[in-house]
């Protein structure tokens, strides 16, 4: 009988490593909602900020690092919006017609729950 080749099991990676990049992840997303918030500022330009502190970093974290920062930045762009009115970046605009007219007198859409 010929002998059965078993295959080896697929390696999950490294647990340590994920464990950084979750870490990362969770460092990376309050900045992005930073960028994102901050009239003027963005996406590109945290990105060109941030190179710097990813230049020393594995390519994977690195890329982890920035993905995380950039995919919230558009999140964070309708707090001003919604806020004072203002809209941080381009998307944030329709945001800023509808969610600030909502916000100062016009409760109706707002559960009872959340009205003192």
């Amino acid at each position: 009988m010929a002998a059965i080749a078993r295959k080896k099991p697929v390696s999950t990676g490294n647990a340590r490593l994920r464990e950084a990049l979750v870490g990362y992840g969770f460092v990376a997303v309050p900045m992005g909602v930073f960028f994102g918030s901050t009239p003027g500022l963005g996406g590109k330009l945290g990105l060109v900020l941030l190179i710097p502190f990813v230049y020393n970093m594995d390519q994977l974290t690195g890329a982890v690092f920035l993905c995380a920062m950039h995919a919230v930045v558009h999140t964070g762009g309708s707090i001003p919006s919604i806020l004072i009115g203002v809209p941080g970046d381009g998307p944030a605009a329709a945001t800023a017609l509808d969610g600030y007219a909502m916000t100062p007198g016009n409760r109706k859409f707002i559960p009872d729950f959340f009205v003192d």
